[in-house]
């Protein structure tokens, strides 16, 4: 039979040198050393998954939390290119919800506008857009704020959700490259794959109509043409659409 360092009791004594005395003595059971040992592993996991975060922090930068329902199109009322420019914007959110460039300095709209990188007359009907939209609002500090049940940054524990919604990061440098790589006539393209985002399986990074589905052999894969009539783009065109997505300029020379 194997034994286990740990299915025995230790007794650890100590004793004076000079006079051979007993000063003290400290047993540890097994239930101790399996106690001890499961700490020690937790720990080790622990410190992994945070040298793990670090890591991917200063690759991808900061992130931000997309709210979502799963298996349901993202459709807020408002145009495929005003998507992008949103998800976009979203990634200079601070803590408080509030858009910031530089990091210091709250956005307004002259910043705004130069970071999306639009006409005046787009500006304003992007901003209208999504106003309209109750996705973005003046606080009462005159600050430009997101719509927290859309968008979060910071602890979700910390955070006042509805725990029945889909969460996902947006890592800022990825969205961002992905944007400012693109041409203004691509924001629709690139907002066809944030739309793209609630039938993603996160486990195989894969559309499927059951995106929480953890067992690979359960999934049930979503067709291109399926993914079309979800979006609403007309399957008679799904080719010219797949072929886009697979080589967009704005997928390349991109170092993550």
């Amino acid at each position: 039979m194997k034994n286990n360092f740990t299915d025995f009791t230790e007794v650890k004594t100590r004793i004076d040198e000079d006079t051979g005395e007993i000063l003290s003595q400290t047993v540890i059971t097994a239930d101790q050393r399996r106690a001890r040992r499961a700490n020690f592993e937790k720990k080790q996991l622990k410190d992994a998954e945070n040298e793990e975060t670090k890591q991917i922090r200063k690759r991808y930068g900061i992130f931000v939390w997309l709210l979502y329902n799963t298996n349901q199109v993202l459709d807020w009322g408002i145009k495929d290119e005003d998507i992008a420019k949103l998800i976009f914007i979203s990634t200079y959110m601070n803590y408080d919800n509030r858009l910031m460039s530089p990091p210091d300095r709250v956005m307004n709209d002259r910043s705004m506008r130069e970071l999306l990188k639009v006409s005046d007359r787009t500006f304003e009907r992007f901003i209208k857009s999504i106003t309209d939209a109750n996705i973005l609002f003046i606080d009462n500090k005159g600050c430009y704020c997101l719509n927290e049940e859309l968008f979060l940054r910071g602890k979700l524990e910390n955070k006042d959700y509805d725990h029945s919604v889909s969460i996902m990061k947006l890592y800022a440098n990825g969205i961002r490259k992905l944007y400012q790589n693109a041409k203004i006539y691509d924001h629709r393209l690139l907002a066809y794959l944030f739309r793209a985002i609630p039938f993603v399986n996160i486990n195989y990074n894969m559309l499927c109509h059951n995106p929480e589905q953890s067992v690979l052999k359960l999934i049930k894969p979503m067709l291109f043409s399926e993914f079309c009539e979800k979006i609403g783009y007309s399957t008679d065109n799904e080719r010219r659409l797949k072929n886009k997505l697979k080589k967009p300029c704005f997928f390349l020379n991109m170092p993550l």
